[in-house]
């Protein structure tokens, strides 16, 4: 074993000895480099390399050294109003190195100029200018509207109107409004005693302006006890002579059924009849008796027929005793020649046309009237002055239109109801109080009521309420009572136009209809003969029959929608002026 170990040593000690020797023979080698060949190229920012080789192909590599920027340098330019600027920059020419920062641009520095002042119709300029660079815009300064203050320029009398002049304290731009008359306030006293058969006379004095009237006050009537007036000691007992009876059904009574073979004037009725009692005139009794001048009827009277007197033409004076409860139909109709008439405080009712077409000059209906009916005192073409009891409920229909000379009407708050037409051309009725107790008004109720300019609701009505000289019923929101003075009211309290509104409102020339209203009610216009335009706004869906029926001076509907709108309306019947009258529609609808 160690002989093989020492010759494995001898062995490789040869071969060392071998390779050295052999070395150590040879001569040394000299490298031979080429140039040197860029490898890669330096920049700016970067070393670069280069290399060369020799000709035993050993290579050598070495670096390069960065190049460092070539710098150019730029001017600075400064920002403006609307374009960005700089500071002084600098480039490298070789790469795209640069110190450059851009500047904002400053933006327009504007102050404001009144160039136009502006005035209570025109709009003004507010000019707005950059103290840098001169651009300019301008503002419109809305016009600020006239700024009106009110004096009374022209005080209203008891029967003129007054002046309210409204002046602008900026330009001077001024417009008046009418005061309405106050109408007179009357109080009144007896000048003259009235007798059993001769009429008294009552004064009233206006403590504003000291105009008077005068007032008939009828006869007391005789104060009879068993036939003879305790007052003037006149008989009943035989009565007018010829006057005709008719036995009553239970043979208790006699009523009187006509004039009989009287020719009197005066006439008397009596009491007492062949030993009974006369409790009744009959129906048409008297109807036609045109010489008749004077009746006294006792306190044994308690029923007076429809008609009674009837056209009794030349009738001035009648005692109507304090045993009736009430007055029928056509008692005194067509008594042209009645001017005066005391209604007893025991009557409850006064009948359809009890004194249509008399003469009476004023009225004044007791508190124990319940009930006014229709045309009762219709067509009074004297009648002044209407005093109506505090427990009057209902005015009737018609029951004083046409009376042309009515002034003043005293409503109370016992009325619940006033009917359709009740008050129609009453044409020198002015103005109009309807009492915290009506709860219902017909229609047409002032229609045709020429003077009428002021028109008020006691505030503590709770059905309706007064508004620009217009009537309005709450729950519904419907003008139901207009006049020629009304303004409809646009502040959306109002949405519907009630049938006859405004029924002959003479003395209107044009009517601006607000954009809140979306009905018109039938005949709403019809015979306002002044009415000249119109203006219906496209918020309106329904126009009643005969809106604006014989409204003769009609020139122009202006319609404020398109005329597709228009055709969508329902529009009622018998509205031929309507159609007849131009209509212009509105270009904005286009």
């Amino acid at each position: 074993m160690k002989k093989k170990l020492v010759i494995s040593l001898l062995t490789i000690v040869a071969v060392v000895c071998l390779i050295f020797g052999i070395s150590a023979c040879e001569a040394p080698h000299e490298h031979s480099y080429g140039e040197w060949t860029v490898v890669t190229a330096p920049t700016c920012t970067e070393e670069g390399t280069e290399q060369r080789e020799c000709d035993c192909g050993e290579e050598e590599t070495r670096t390069i050294a960065a190049l460092g920027h070539d710098l150019a340098e730029h001017a600075a330019q400064a920002p403006t109003c609307t374009e960005p600027g700089w500071s002084i920059y600098q480039t490298c020419t070789r790469c795209d190195y640069t110190t450059f920062e851009e500047l904002a641009a400053t933006g327009h520095n504007y102050e404001s100029t009144v160039t136009t002042e502006s005035t209570c119709t025109t709009d003004g300029v507010l000019t707005y200018t950059c103290t840098n660079c001169g651009d300019s815009y301008t503002e419109t300064i809305t016009a600020s509207g006239h700024d009106y203050e009110s004096a009374v320029t022209a005080e209203a009398t008891c029967t003129e109107e007054g002046v309210r002049t409204y002046t602008c304290a900026n330009c001077g731009d001024s417009y008046t409004e009418v005061i309405p008359a106050t109408g007179h306030n009357y109080t009144s006293r007896i000048t003259s005693q009235p007798g059993c058969t001769t009429t008294g006379l009552r004064t009233y004095t206006c403590i504003n302006c000291g105009d008077r009237y005068t007032q008939t006050i009828a006869a007391t009537g005789h104060n009879y006890v068993d036939g003879v007036c305790t007052v003037c000691g006149h008989s009943l007992i035989s009565g007018t002579e010829g006057l005709a009876y008719t036995l009553s059904d239970d043979e208790t009574y006699y009523i009187v059924s006509g004039i009989g073979t009287a020719t009197d004037t005066n006439i008397v009725i009596p009491s007492e009849y062949n030993g009974l009692p006369v409790k009744e005139i009959d129906e048409d009794a008297f109807i036609g008796c045109s010489s008749l001048t004077s009746i006294t009827i006792p306190n044994s009277v308690t029923s007076i027929g429809e008609g009674a007197f009837e056209s009794c033409q030349s009738l001035k004076s009648i005692t109507l005793p304090n045993s009736i409860t009430n007055i029928e139909g056509r008692t005194f109709y067509r008594c042209s020649s009645l001017t005066s008439i005391t209604i007893p405080n025991k009557v409850t009712s006064i009948g359809h046309q009890a004194f249509a077409y008399s003469a009476l000059t004023s009225v004044t209906i007791p508190g124990s009237v319940k009930f006014i009916d229709s045309g009762a005192f219709g067509i009074c073409n004297s009648l002044k002055n209407v005093i109506i009891g505090d427990g009057v409920t209902t005015i009737g229909w018609e029951a004083f239109f046409y009376c042309s000379a009515l002034e003043t009407v005293s409503i109370p708050d016992s009325v619940t109801t006033i009917d359709g037409w009740a008050f129609t051309h009453c044409t020198s009725l002015k103005s109009i109080t309807i009492p915290k107790s009506v709860t219902n008004i017909g229609n047409a109720v002032f229609s045709g009521c020429e003077s009428l300019n002021r028109i008020t609701v006691a505030e503590s009505n709770t059905a309706y309420y007064s508004a620009n000289n217009c009537i309005i019923e709450t729950a519904t929101k419907t003008l139901v009572v207009g006049c020629n003075s009304s303004i409809i009211p646009n502040d959306g309290s109002v949405t519907s136009i009630g049938d006859h509104a405004f029924e002959a409102c003479n003395s209107l020339t044009s009517v601006t209809i607000p954009d809140t209203i979306t009905s018109i009610g039938e005949n709403s216009f019809s015979n306002c003969t002044a009415l000249e335009s119109v203006t219906i706004p496209d918020s309106v869906t329904i126009i009643g029959s005969r809106m604006l029926m014989d409204c003769t001076s009609l020139k122009t509907i202006y319609y404020t929608g398109s005329k597709e709108q228009w055709n969508s309306i329902e529009i009622g019947t018998d509205n031929r002026d309507i159609f007849n009258t131009d209509i212009i529609f509105s270009e904005l609808a286009y």
